[in-house]
């Protein structure tokens, strides 16, 4: 018999009615011990059956969740090229119409300007002492 924690029970529901589609084919590629109608019998803690189950199932999920969500958004980017050659309108590629996300990693030019006063103060406050030093 399959032993599933609280959490993981909580989760497999979760799965189950948020995303059905993936929820079964998780099922169907890693099904419990003991069968479909053992999952959530008990809410023990996990054995190490249940335990390699689980990590076999969650290895699932994290394979199948980037197919379902690429195939949801063909789905809608379908539906909406149907809505819009029913208006009239040329279809929209879904290579060229998914929105694009950018991210610039590094320092304004002020911030550098304000790093190399920094640096240059604090240089010359160490490299003073030593010149002054030597004039005595």
């Amino acid at each position: 018999m399959l032993t599933l924690s609280k959490n993981q029970i909580a989760y497999m529901e979760w799965l189950k009615a948020r995303i059905p589609l993936l929820y079964n084919e998780v099922l169907s590629q890693v099904p419990p011990p003991g069968g479909m109608s053992s999952l959530g019998d008990t809410t023990s803690p996990a054995s190490s059956t249940s335990t390699s189950w689980w990590d076999q199932a969650v290895g699932a999920v994290k394979e199948l969740a980037p197919v379902y969500i690429a195939t949801k958004q063909q789905e809608q980017v379908n539906q909406l090229n149907l809505a819009r050659a029913q208006s009239g309108q040329p279809p929209i590629d879904s290579a060229t119409a998914a929105p694009s996300v950018s991210a610039q990693v590094g320092l304004s030019p002020n911030t550098m300007r304000m790093v190399y006063i920094g640096v240059a103060v604090v240089g010359g406050a160490l490299v003073l002492p030593s010149l002054m030093k030597g004039k005595r």
